[in-house]
């Protein structure tokens, strides 16, 4: 069982929709030391995890891309397009749903927080 609140920050996108969040993260990690602070993103955007970890927060990534061309060949069978993005969305949907139990697990203490970027979505 968690003895501190979590404060989960999950922002997907490419670099412009991802730092503002992560600068908040940290911010948030550095007033409010009662939190324990995670911040999700893709694994794409990897750089920030030592930024994040020295304001003591912890990065989790998501293997979902950043951001899905269209002009991309998907493997051997031709996928289309949107067939494609649908893939992705569920295997995001899947991986975050994941992580949120893992952080949260069965109960909430009071004072959990989490703050979505949905610009990207």
């Amino acid at each position: 069982m968690r003895s501190k609140p979590a404060a989960v920050f999950m922002a997907f996108g490419t670099k412009g929709d991802i730092y503002p969040l992560a600068a908040i993260a940290a911010a948030f990690a550095c007033d409010q030391e009662q939190y324990q602070v995670v911040f999700i993103t893709h694994s794409a955007h990897e750089n920030l995890m030592v930024h994040l970890r020295a304001n003591k927060v912890t990065y989790i990534p998501v293997s979902s891309p950043p951001v899905v061309s269209p002009l991309e060949h998907y493997g051997k069978m031709e996928l289309s397009f949107s067939a494609h993005k649908r893939e992705i969305i569920q295997k995001h949907r899947y991986e975050c749903t994941s992580i949120i139990e893992d952080i949260f697990g069965d109960s909430s203490v009071e004072g959990d927080v989490i703050a979505f970027n949905f610009f990207a979505l």
